[in-house]
């Protein structure tokens, strides 16, 4: 990727014209806030008081925003004159600045003039001076703002966190604000094998353009654009890069059950259709309400409200068969139940009186 250049000039220029003294003074340009990954050219400039002429000596130190302690750095010479026996120093200095962090640099120049200069001191006479600028630079970032459980998935990696998201209503969301110096959004969305750790199939993986507010980005509407759409059930890998210089998350993985609203009949799994034969009952209900398993086993049954907040979670015993809800203290209202079982994952719409 091309790299973008920042230039920031550290400009040295006599204040006073002492008697036997060479002076110096530190003028530097406010740094522009530009993304990172690129190089970063420091212009030192030096005009001393007087005509005194010498050796210039530059040094370079550096550290993290949020850090006490200063480390020296290598800057690299690109272009300007020799830094001895002059009377004016102009020269480009280059490193690389790291991506993701914000870092303060400081540069330090001494000059020691030498005899025979006009208004200098025939010893030599060493003057040092130095800046602080504040670079910032891009880090990636984002949040799913869905309710979610995060579930722990064996892959070929070991255990992952997948966040188990429930929808009734709306869309997938998440907010990348808490980006920092970028210019852009860079999003993918994947169809991913954990087990043998490979992308099945891209649904978007690209710039997102546009007009679009960051702290809302909506993923099915992305995924939508390329005629594709979630699966109940399915896996999905989640990572958001910024730019225009990459940097980029570490990804999310996310699932998702799509609870009264049934998923297109073509994306249900047979093993999930099997699960009609257990009996959710009465419905409506008052007080009690009876799941009959029906041989199925269950291992877990959780109750939402129909925003899809969790109001009530339960975990049969193994030999169970059938279960009973108490619903007498739930407040009228429609409410989803979702049991995850040996053959799959149903969900029931269930309305209290």
């Amino acid at each position: 990727m091309k790299k973008n250049l920042l230039v920031f000039t550290f400009l040295f220029i006599g204040l006073l014209a002492k008697a036997n003294t060479a002076n110096l003074s530190l003028h530097s340009m406010a740094p522009s806030t530009i993304s990172a990954g690129y190089e970063l050219q420091f212009l030192v400039s030096s005009l001393p008081s007087g005509s005194c002429y010498g050796d210039f000596t530059v040094s370079f130190q550096r550290k993290l925003s949020t850090e006490t302690f200063w480390s020296p750095i290598t800057m690299t010479p690109v272009t300007g004159t020799s830094t001895s026996g002059i009377t004016t120093l102009s020269k480009l200095y280059r490193t690389y600045q790291l991506e993701g962090y914000s870092y303060d640099y400081r540069v330090t120049v001494t000059f020691n003039p030498q005899a025979g200069g006009t208004g200098c001191n025939t010893a030599p006479n060493q003057v040092r001076t130095s800046s602080v600028v504040n670079v910032k630079t891009p880090k990636a970032c984002f949040n799913i703002l869905n309710p979610s459980t995060d579930v722990i998935s064996s892959s070929h990696y070991g255990n992952q966190v997948v966040n188990k998201i429930g929808l009734s209503t709306g869309d997938v969301i998440i907010d990348a604000t808490c980006s920092l110096y970028n210019s852009g959004y860079f999003v993918r969305v994947a169809k991913f094998d954990l087990e043998n750790w490979f992308v099945m199939d891209d649904l978007y993986n690209d710039w997102v353009t546009g007009n679009f507010d960051p702290s809302n980005i909506n993923l099915n509407d992305l995924i939508e654009s390329n005629g594709k759409s979630f699966e109940h059930g399915a896996v999905y890998l989640v990572g958001v890069a910024v730019g225009p210089v990459w940097s980029a998350t570490p990804p999310k993985f996310i699932t998702i059950n799509f609870f009264g609203r049934p998923a297109p009949v073509d994306q249900i799994k047979g093993d999930e259709m099997a699960t009609n034969e257990i009996i959710v009952s009465p419905n409506p209900v008052t007080d009690n309400l009876t799941i009959d398993l029906n041989q199925t086993k269950a291992l877990k049954v959780n109750i939402y409200d129909f925003s899809g907040k969790l109001i009530e979670s339960y975990t049969p015993s193994t030999n169970e068969s059938k279960i009973e809800i108490n619903f007498s203290n739930y407040t009228s209202g429609t409410y989803l139940v979702q049991m995850d079982t040996d053959e799959g994952i149903k969900t029931e719409k269930v309305i209290k009186k």
